[in-house]
């Protein structure tokens, strides 16, 4: 290694320490130290093994005697060798889904059932394919044929969700199931997630993350990623995108919904992006039945209640707040009128709780207290009355609103009245 060599790359770890600077060193005690570690703990694993290994031993580890013993009780018909029906297994899987662990180990001690390993080895899931950026067909197919694996009864040539399903029936004949496509977001951890049976990164937004490399085939990859992420050119995915199909049947087994899409988003997609998303879930397959027929502006009539509560509680909460027939209602202005009708200060306090916008009865009760406030009294003051009434107008809107989708004993003339009204 020549003068030049070092002076560029530095002096190699393997020469004598005396020719190595104080930087030099301090790589080579940390590089060691990392060595040292990971040798303890390769050390401590592997005693470990070998102690569980050992007890497994000592419960196989008989003598001559012994093994006449048992000789003599096969014989006798007295000794059966440790196994499992399936009906015992599918017994635990049973309990270990409905009744959780504690159960299915009590199932294991008490009635001679396969113990936690035993069920959990025979449970044969099919994991969902989560799309690392902007959902494509082969992953909703997957997701799709993974669904329906464990349906004995569907046949493989269904023709797609949101439409029909063909169920083998007696004498070959053939039954139609319709469906529905169904579309929400769920809640996640913002932090990037590695999918070994992909081996790509998972966790960030679809909206921004096709500028970036999603296959971890190196660090440098890692580093882009990171980076990306400090700069904000994407972010890390705040909800998941879930599609999922739902079967009108009776039947619970039937009933279930299936999710066949899940995407991270980071809540900045245009509308344009949403319905390209929807779009790549119709392009499943020709949908002969499904139902195309939407309002105006494209609006479905079969809009999810909860939404339509959140929404309504999280315009009040806003910031900026709402302008009604003028005046622009706030949380503060909110916090004064719902107190002076005598709500407790702590009760205000979690009905109008920013960081909670997911919480549907905590909206419900806050739209609640909006509409049981009062007229103004006489003689209040004039800004205070006229902000009444506009909490009095928007309050008779809510509550026309919602009252369909929440009164189970109103006819449709009694839903018409108040959707007519609001």
């Amino acid at each position: 290694m020549g003068i030049m060599d070092r002076i560029k790359y530095g002096a190699h770890e393997n020469i004598p320490l005396v020719y190595h600077e104080v930087g030099g060193l301090a790589t080579i005690v940390r590089h060691k130290q990392d060595h040292i570690e990971t040798l303890r703990m390769t050390k401590l694993n592997d005693s470990r093994k070998l102690l569980g290994k050992m007890g497994a031993l000592e419960d196989h580890k008989t003598g001559i005697k012994a093994l006449i013993q048992q000789y003599e009780c096969v014989a006798d018909r007295l000794y059966q060798p440790r196994g499992y029906s399936k009906d015992d297994i599918m017994r635990s899987i049973v309990l270990l889904q409905l009744g959780g662990a504690c159960v299915a180990e009590f199932a294991h001690q008490s009635l001679s059932l396969p113990s936690l390993t035993t069920i959990r080895c025979n449970i044969v899931l099919h994991t969902l394919v989560v799309s690392p950026s902007f959902p494509t067909l082969a992953e909703i197919e997957a997701n799709l044929r993974s669904c329906y694996t464990a349906w004995d009864s569907i046949c493989e040539s269904h023709s797609g969700p949101g439409l029909r399903l063909r169920l083998r029936l007696g004498g070959g004949t053939q039954k139609i199931i319709h469906e529905v496509i169904m579309l929400d977001e769920l809640a996640t951890e913002k932090r990037v997630r590695w999918d070994d049976s992909t081996n790509k990164f998972l966790g960030t937004c679809c909206e921004h993350n096709h500028n970036i490399p999603l296959d971890f085939t190196s660090e440098r990859k890692l580093d882009i990623l990171c980076d990306a992420i400090v700069h904000d050119q994407v972010h890390l995915a705040s909800e998941a995108t879930v599609t999922a199909i739902g079967a009108l049947s009776p039947k619970p087994r039937e009933y279930a919904t299936l999710p066949i899409l899940l995407s991270g988003t980071c809540k900045a997609e245009t509308g344009k992006q949403h319905a390209n998303l929807i779009k790549a879930v119709l392009e499943l397959h020709p949908l002969e039945l499904m139902n195309f027929l939407v309002g105006p502006d494209d609006i479905m009539a079969d809009k999810d209640f909860k939404h339509v509560i959140k929404r309504q509680c999280n315009v009040l909460m806003q910031n900026k707040g709402i302008e009604i027939q003028g005046f622009c209602i706030t949380p503060t202005t909110l916090r004064i009128h719902l107190g002076s009708n005598g709500v407790a200060p702590h009760r205000i306090q979690s009905l109008l709780n920013p960081n909670d916008k997911q919480d549907v009865i905590l909206a419900y009760s806050l739209l609640k207290e909006v509409w049981s406030l009062p007229p103004p009294p006489p003689g209040s003051d004039p800004v205070f009355s006229h902000t009444q009434e506009a909490l009095n107008i928007y309050g008779n809107f809510a509550r026309h609103l919602i009252m369909p989708y929440i009164q189970i004993n109103l006819n449709l003339c009694a839903q018409l009245t108040h959707l007519s009204a609001a």
